[in-house]
């Protein structure tokens, strides 16, 4: 785990345990720097970079054990790590949205620690080839449908696919109450675009409070592409993302 904090913050400060995309297999610190520091700094909190074991080697469920013990340690060591466990939220990009997603899950399914929020960028919910954005968009640009396959097929056993804790898209809406509130963010062109806002759907048919919004001109992951960082929707998107988290961790 990496720990970023806004430069010169005092105190206990609330915290954001991220979960990072690259297909559940190839992102890491180095690929994410940008990303969870500009959002430390502008939310004013805490981000806990949660790196899984990486597919093939790790298969479903080995990654969503793993981040739900990263913030189970998290929240029980709050105090020596000057992190504020009382004010918590998960967030994650591509994979890593769906781990995140998953984890909001789990934390309320197992009695874990309670989460203000999850943010959900570009989330991959679901393995189905149906939506109009993955047809679309198949040959990307971004992503494209192939490459979305390959990730699936190296991270999910055949079987696992249908399962709720690796697609959450497959959730009734009634399975999705009482979970924390969500900020899910999309792509205009992007394959998971659909299937991520039909999830935003569900979770406000279930009563959950949702702040979601679709970017413009923009392709899968791309507040995480350095190549992008200047452009209108990156900096639109982590303007909002700052926002809503700030929010709901200072509040």
């Amino acid at each position: 785990m990496h720990i970023v904090r806004p430069a010169g913050a005092p105190g206990l400060l609330p915290v954001v345990l991220y979960f990072p995309g690259g297909g559940w297999r190839m992102a890491s610190f180095a690929t994410h720097r940008r990303l969870v520091s500009r959002l430390s700094a502008e939310a004013e909190v805490a981000v806990v970079f949660v790196r899984c074991s990486p597919a093939p080697q790790a298969l479903f469920p080995t990654q969503n054990e793993e981040a739900y013990a990263a913030l189970q340690y998290v929240v029980a060591h709050a105090e020596v790590l000057q992190l504020d466990g009382r004010a918590v939220a998960v967030a994650g990009d591509g994979a890593g949205g769906n781990i995140a997603a998953v984890v909001a899950r789990w934390a309320r399914d197992r009695h874990g620690p309670s989460l203000r929020l999850q943010a959900l960028f570009c989330p991959i919910l679901s393995a189905d080839a149906t939506t109009q954005s993955y047809r679309q968009f198949a040959t990307g640009p971004g992503m494209t449908a192939r490459a979305l396959e390959r990730f699936i097929e190296s991270q999910f056993p055949e079987r696992s696919r249908s399962l709720v804790a690796a697609m959450p898209i497959k959730s009734k809406p009634n399975e999705l109450e009482d979970l924390p509130a969500a900020l899910v963010i999309t792509a205009e062109n992007d394959i998971t675009r659909d299937d991520a806002e039909e999830y935003a759907r569900k979770l406000m048919r279930a009563g959950v409070r949702v702040n979601a919004a679709r970017y413009i001109g923009t392709i899968h992951d791309f507040m995480v592409f350095d190549g992008l960082a200047d452009t209108c929707p990156t900096d639109a998107a982590f303007r909002h993302a700052s926002s809503v988290i700030k929010r709901a961790l200072r509040r």
